[in-house]
């Protein structure tokens, strides 16, 4: 269990530089749109997704440190995170939603090569990059494990 607790205090300190960079990401942004005098740069999808990552850390940040303060609550969080049954039930679940979504994907650019053929090449392209990260996360616990 003390490893566990080593784990959530290192994730608290991850989620830490992640409260830090978005900080500074969505001041820069700003900053940047108010310099420039481009109103729009700063606004949108950008500064959303930057937000919501600063929102969520603190969150976690918020949750791991109750855990380590209320014995009770880590106890909860070390049979959910360590459970051998829950972990089986994931790994299960993510590689039939990789199957179906590569699957999907693979039917969704034959389909779409009718219409557009930029969409069709983007398509594979993301279908590629995934299968890359997807070959490449294998590799890496097939050597750690």
């Amino acid at each position: 269990m003390e490893e566990f607790r080593n784990k959530l205090q290192k994730n608290i300190k991850i989620y830490w530089l992640l409260v830090i960079v978005s900080a500074v990401a969505i001041v820069g942004m700003y900053g940047f749109a108010a310099v420039t005098g481009d109103g729009e740069y700063g606004s949108g999808y950008n500064s959303g997704f930057f937000a919501a990552m600063l929102v969520v850390s603190l969150l976690h940040i918020k949750r791991n440190k109750m855990a380590l303060q209320d014995e009770n609550l880590f106890k909860h969080l070390y049979v959910r995170n360590t459970d051998e049954r829950n972990n089986q039930i994931m790994r299960e679940a993510s590689k039939t939603s990789f199957i179906i979504t590569i699957a999907g994907m693979s039917l969704a650019t034959m389909v779409i090569s009718y219409f557009s053929e930029v969409v069709s090449c983007t398509l594979s392209c993301c279908m590629a990059f995934i299968l890359i990260v997807y070959f490449g996360v294998t590799a890496y616990y097939n050597r750690k494990m």
